[in-house]
């Protein structure tokens, strides 16, 4: 069964193995992988504060810096939060585990199943919503060269620049090595968002798939209790109960441990997502740059991000709310007083309110989605109104 499990997350492992996040061990590779990723981030985002604080720019130039360096520092706040919670991803995916073993049927079995399946299909969609993405931008900085290869001209196409950025030294004489620590800086950037976020999909996919079993071995207990009078029955319907109880317990206890893992990292990204909309809304439709390529290309992606995310814990917080609904529509009433304490007590767990809250300041779901946009459309229309 443990076999059958780590197939769904063979994707979202090996990506953070390859940027060293995965808890694996501290080797000498992972420790080597560390360090060049944290020290090519810092250069990268010391580079766009100077070049910000010493270059005196029009707004154009300030806000085509803007977006580039909050999706940096998103990306590093990401990466950063993931290497110091590396052991609660490893107690994580050890529950993870224990969950799958312990198992009691087929039909939970293909419970746990469908919803592993479905995470790492949307942690794949995810990759490739972020990844193609990416790999346009860091083909528009050798746009030149692919040009005057497929339609040459008596001289050469100037060298394109995505974003303004000061480097030491001559740009033009070293840009294919600044062109290349760009791009590869980006694309760790991007990779560590794929892949944190294929693993968070999988652990949320596993959160609903917990609670849809709560609610069958409910339903089976209650079933036991009320289709005969035998005392065999009644006891195998409490022990059922007492069963999804536990399992409740534990689902609580796994989703307080992704808060607490999540919140942090979270937060600082939509800080940083809702600044990187706001800007590109600004750097499109005002035409401060005739490069509308990135800036669209990267609305487009933040929009996707935003909704896939608060898509995905609304789900959680559905499959929570489906519990209470499948008590409130069975036969409760007909259980024995033993049994309707202790579904009281499960439905009073499941009326605390949303399961995931980041830093109490923001509840991610479909009503937390449309306050991000309306935030970023509203920062955008300041910007647009006093430019």
């Amino acid at each position: 069964m443990d076999r059958v499990k780590s197939d769904y997350y063979k994707f979202s492992t090996a990506v953070l193995s390859g940027i060293g996040l995965w808890p694996n061990g501290n080797t000498n590779i992972q420790r080597f992988q560390i360090f060049v990723i944290i020290i090519a981030f810092s250069v990268f985002l010391i580079i766009q504060f100077i070049s910000m604080a010493t270059q005196h720019y029009t707004v154009s130039g300030y806000i085509s810096c803007v977006s580039p360096l909050s999706l940096s520092l998103g990306f590093f706040f990401k990466y950063l939060t993931f290497l110091i919670k590396s052991e609660t991803i490893w107690k994580m995916s050890r529950d993870i585990s224990y969950d799958w073993v312990t198992v009691e049927n087929d039909e939970e079995v293909r419970i746990l199943t469908k919803y592993a399946y479905r995470g790492d299909r949307f942690g794949k969609m995810f990759a490739y919503i972020v990844w193609i993405p990416v790999f346009i931008g860091m083909t528009s900085h050798f746009s030149a060269e692919i040009l005057d290869f497929l339609f040459p001209l008596n001289a050469s196409r100037p060298h394109n620049y995505p974003f303004p950025l000061e480097y030491p030294g001559d740009r033009e004489k070293y840009f294919y090595p600044y062109a290349i620590y760009v791009d590869f800086t980006f694309f760790v950037g991007c990779t560590t968002f794929v892949g944190t976020e294929a693993l968070s999909t999988m652990y949320m996919h596993h959160v609903i798939s917990l609670l849809k079993i709560v609610s069958y071995r409910i339903e089976n207990a209650i079933s036991d209790s009320t289709n005969g009078s035998q005392k065999c029955l009644a006891d195998k319907g409490k022990e059922g109960l007492i069963k999804a109880i536990v399992l409740h317990t534990r689902v609580i206890k796994f989703t307080k441990l992704m808060e607490e893992h999540l919140s942090v990292s979270y937060t600082l990204l939509l800080i940083c997502g809702v600044i990187a909309l706001s800007v590109n809304l600004f750097w499109s439709i005002s035409g401060v740059d005739d490069q509308m390529l990135i800036p669209s290309t990267c609305i487009l992606t933040i929009f996707i991000y935003m909704f896939y995310m608060n898509y995905l814990i609304q789900d959680v917080n559905d499959g929570r709310d489906d519990i209470f609904t499948a008590l409130y529509n069975s036969e409760w009433y007909r259980t024995p007083v033993t049994m309707q304490k202790l579904l009281l007590f499960i439905m009073l767990k499941t009326l605390k309110g949303e399961i995931f809250n980041l830093l109490v300041v923001f509840t991610p779901s479909f009503e937390g989605f449309a306050t991000l946009v309306n935030t970023s459309v509203s920062y955008f229309m300041v910007m647009y109104s006093i430019q």
